[in-house]
């Protein structure tokens, strides 16, 4: 009895224990199967989370990609511009160095223009002192004498139109002593009257220093001695330099009566400067018609 009663008991004990174990191994598969669908769900969500990764790892690639090309274009870029930088230099150094030459040559020429200049004025120097003592009794021996035909003459104009309207007046302020001496010795022989100069007195005492070939006349700019009415230059011709004076070929129009301009004159003078002051120092007629 006791025997089956220990049996029923470990029966009912198996029983359960059997029991508790099904009952655990449900719970282990409930829980298993939660545990499945969490593992599910996280492989999903980390499935999702790769794929976003990889996209953003393939847009950074290509970023860098892009970046890298446009370091590459940089790159290059600048080293074309060191090139050109570099070419730009040596061209510029190459001017420089043009530019120093060119200077260095015009330097050069200059000194040369200077020596130039120099020695022409040293001729014409020497031109003008030979003819500073050329004798000026001679006036067809002058004539080829003289230089420097091309000189501006305006400011000598206003001055001898004053000049040849002063002759009635006999001004001498505007010639040299020499040359008012001479005129009027000349006047005196022309005129003739007693106790003038003689021809002979005339010719041993200025001979040698004018043209009395061409020293005939009465008054400086009119013809004859008994004055004119009407008086006028018109025309002034510079014929150049000779002995350090400017030399001049007047042409005069006039005569005895108002608006009388039926005679013509040609006088030839010879002006020297000092300062701003001119004065005759030579004087010829050539012509009277």
């Amino acid at each position: 009895m006791k025997k089956i009663i220990f049996i029923i008991l470990i029966f009912q004990t198996n029983l359960i224990f059997s029991q508790s174990k099904k009952e655990e191994i449900m719970l282990l598969k409930v829980s298993v199967d939660s545990l499945k669908i969490v593992l599910e769900n996280d492989r999903n969500s980390n499935f999702k989370k790769v794929q976003e990764l990889n996209s953003a790892i393939e847009n950074l690639k290509n970023q860098i990609s892009s970046l890298e090309s446009e370091v590459k274009d940089a790159t290059y870029n600048l080293n074309q511009k060191e090139l050109e930088n570099m070419q730009l230099k040596n061209s510029l150094n190459q001017n420089l160095t043009e530019i120093s030459s060119l200077k260095i040559k015009l330097i050069n020429k200059n000194d040369s223009l200077i020596i130039i200049s120099n020695e022409l004025h040293k001729i014409k120097t020497e031109t003008q002192n030979t003819h500073s003592n050329f004798p000026e009794n001679n006036y067809d021996l002058l004539v080829p004498k003289f230089g420097n035909k091309e000189k501006d003459i305006s400011e000598y104009s206003e001055w001898l139109v004053n000049i040849v309207a002063k002759d009635a007046d006999g001004d001498t302020s505007y010639m040299t002593k020499k040359c008012a001496d001479y005129i009027y010795d000349v006047i005196d022989f022309t005129w003739g009257y007693d106790g003038s100069i003689d021809e002979k007195t005339l010719n041993k005492k200025w001979a040698n220093q004018y043209d009395l070939k061409y020293s005939n006349f009465g008054h400086l700019f009119e013809a004859g001695n008994g004055g004119w009415g009407t008086k006028k230059l018109t025309k002034v011709e510079f014929l150049g330099e000779l002995n350090n004076g400017d030399w001049f070929k007047l042409t005069i129009k006039g005569g005895g009566g108002e608006n009388d301009f039926s005679t013509t004159l040609v006088r030839v003078i010879k002006v020297i400067r000092k300062g701003n002051t001119f004065y005759v120092d030579n004087f010829m007629s050539l012509t009277q018609e």
